[in-house]
């Protein structure tokens, strides 16, 4: 990004609406806006005339504040449990009086009168209208509705009120625990045609549980799209509010073993084939072992008196439960009959509404069964690592697929043709575009964040610990224009103080540890709303190697010597990363040299930081498996909650 002067009226206007001209990058590098790059990004955010010229800046910025005249209420608040607050109320003149209302999360309500000559003005930006504060009265923990009626009109926002104590803990310093990752796809067994399933992801934790491990973590298990149009990512799911049927453990569905076309699939069809492949040592088709599973569950759900039964038997109850499966369900029954992208659908079906005449009403049947089965599992899952003494420990991606369920049922939430990622670091010099769109953080308020608490309450349900994904992006997202580089992107602010007060409410609801995975640029009053709310920090080893001794590791901590985006240990230790950077050309020859020269120092100071010798590193019994399991111990004699080890290295593989 070049440097360009930014006009104050074009500044102030970004400033407004929280983009920010100027960011320092992962190499400690400032960049700033350019003024093509700011107006990209403003005019993505919608809600104004769209601007051709700096020009047109002042008259932008005086219809955003003529809108926050207009507004009332902001559409949501946050106060804090058991305390009398106060907020913001914007009048465009002084009434004699009005009323107000909260109706109460779990039922209730209560009501008041207020005069306003008894109110105090608020204290505002030059920029802002005036408003005066309007007291509440003290609440409990949850999600309150707030309602002022002044005359015939009826205004409504939503009190967020957060817990003081924060994040419930499970483990600490004094109660360390010890996680093993794993992949689900990783996890390959005969019984699950070498693919992986939650059966496998239960036999891994029985496994390591004698170990001692009693957290198992695994990436994203949410819906992707598959098996006809494969999507191999879990960072980018259909929805963060249901899970993938491709981890479906078919042996563990009652149903299928009544129905003589499902058995016949699987008994004669699938198992020998893939038992054949794995006798072979071959490798597995993610797609089409998804398609297999897929096709045994279809011959049993294409039998519609077999699937009432069915739903008299127990799937009208989690359907009851979970009523917006129904319109998943369509939604991926017309994405198989219009195409993946909902766009180019009929124009009805674009908006958000499809009938059941839309679509094939035994797709439809599949997706509600399969959505059934896969809650289901985890939640046996999640109770049988309970009986064992064991937590899981799910991920939540902080994207979605821009062609996904999210993004379809809720498309002004989310801002077309611009993908959220991350500023140049050293290992990706020119930047990162994740191609999810972005959440609109102005929009995401008007339904008071309900995605985010659905996506939320979705893992909390059966995980013990989440992990939250790229936490930063919970107070500014990294934008890029569609056809634009990662060099052109900026950072919108999002609301902050109520993304985590959410956290805090569901975590404590569910009993559930959360860890922010904050490498990378991160703003110090990120780290510091996260000590505050109890939120773990994220600690890996490889990044924090100093000249005498690894960097203090924060007390509480997950801490690991790498991650699921890093090389494994042997892989780090034989410089395998670089060799591939530089075999996809995201590496150049020429580069190459100077870092694997930094590979190798990186590797002596590590040996010095642990108290080993570098000269004796290359021997039997000092190599790269006595640096790690020495890493693995300074990380277990630290102030860290958590060590986490990855199954790649448990398995001392190279790649």
């Amino acid at each position: 990004m070049s440097d360009g002067a930014i006009p104050d009226a074009l500044a102030t206007l970004a400033a407004a609406r929280g983009v920010e001209t100027r960011y320092v990058d992962g190499r400690g590098q400032e960049r700033r806006a350019t003024v093509e790059s700011l107006m990209g990004i403003l005019n993505s955010l919608g809600d104004m005339e769209t601007l051709s010229s700096p020009a047109q800046a002042p008259q932008a910025l005086r219809a955003y504040h003529q809108g926050r005249v207009e507004r009332i209420l902001e559409p949501v608040y946050v106060v804090d449990e058991g305390v009398s607050a106060v907020v913001d109320l914007r009048l465009a003149r002084r009434l004699n009086s009005f009323e107000c209302r909260i109706e109460f999360e779990f039922g209730g309500e209560t009501s008041w009168s207020v005069r306003t000559d008894e109110m105090a003005v608020v204290a505002t930006a030059p920029d802002e209208p005036r408003a005066w504060g309007l007291a509440l009265p003290a609440m409990r923990v949850g999600y309150h509705r707030l309602c002022v009626i002044i005359g015939r009109r009826i205004v409504w926002s939503t009190l967020i009120v957060r817990p003081l104590r924060g994040v419930t803990h499970r483990f600490s310093r004094e109660w360390r625990a010890y996680s093993v990752q794993a992949p689900i796809f990783s996890l390959h067994s005969q019984r699950s045609w070498g693919g992986g399933d939650v059966g496998d992801l239960d036999e891994f934790a029985r496994l390591v549980a004698n170990q001692g491990a009693t957290v198992v973590s695994t990436l994203p298990l949410l819906s992707s799209f598959g098996p006809h149009d494969f999507e191999a990512s879990p960072y980018r799911p259909v929805s963060r509010r249901f899970w993938n049927d491709r981890w479906i453990a078919l042996d563990q569905v009652e149903f299928l073993s009544r129905s003589p076309a499902a058995q016949s699939l699987m008994s004669d069809t699938y198992s020998p084939m893939y038992r054949s492949s794995w006798a072979r040592g071959g490798h597995v088709d993610g797609a089409e072992a998804f398609r297999a599973k897929r096709h045994v569950i279809q011959a049993w759900a294409a039998t519609q008196s077999e699937f009432m039964a069915l739903y008299e038997n127990g799937l009208r109850s989690y359907v009851t439960e979970h009523p917006e499966v129904n319109d998943y369900a369509r939604f991926r029954a017309a994405g198989e009959r219009f195409g993946r992208d909902f766009r180019h659908w009929p124009s009805v079906a674009r908006s958000g509404l499809l009938r059941w005449n839309d679509v094939d009403p035994t797709l439809v049947r599949y997706h509600l069964f399969a959505q059934w089965i896969i809650d289901s599992q985890m939640s046996d899952l999640s109770r049988r690592l309970a009986q064992r003494g064991q937590t899981l420990q799910l991920d939540i991606p902080i994207g979605v697929h821009p062609d996904g369920y999210d993004v379809w049922k809720n498309p002004s939430e989310y801002v077309s043709a611009t993908s959220i990622g991350a500023p140049a670091d050293d290992l990706t010099t020119e930047g990162q575009t994740w191609g999810s769109p972005p959440l609109h953080p102005a929009r995401i308020r008007e339904n008071a964040h309900q995605q985010f608490r659905d996506a939320l309450r979705c893992h909390m349900r059966v995980a013990g610990v989440v992990r939250i994904d790229h936490v930063m992006g919970l107070q500014r997202l990294f934008w890029v224009p569609d056809g634009a580089s990662a060099r052109d992107g900026l950072y919108v602010k999002m609301p902050f103080h109520e993304l985590l007060a959410i956290v805090a409410i569901e975590a404590q609801r569910h009993g559930c540890d959360v860890v922010g995975e904050d490498l990378g640029t991160v703003d110090g009053d990120l780290r510091e709303a996260m000590a505050h709310e109890g939120l773990r920090r994220t600690y890996v080893a490889q990044f924090a190697i100093g000249e005498e001794s690894l960097d203090e590791v924060p007390a509480g901590a997950v801490a690991s010597f790498g991650t699921h985006d890093t090389a494994t240990f042997l892989g780090w230790w034989g410089e395998a990363d670089l060799d591939e950077r530089v075999a996809v050309g995201q590496l150049s020859a020429d580069a190459a040299v100077p870092a694997r020269a930094q590979r190798r120092h990186d590797r002596d100071r590590l040996v010095r930081a642990l108290g080993l010798d570098p000269d004796r590193a290359g021997e039997p019994g000092v190599g790269p498996a006595r640096v790690l399991d020495a890493v693995h111990a300074a990380l277990a004699d630290s102030d860290a909650g958590l060590v986490m080890v990855q199954v790649e290295d448990l398995l001392e593989m190279a790649t």
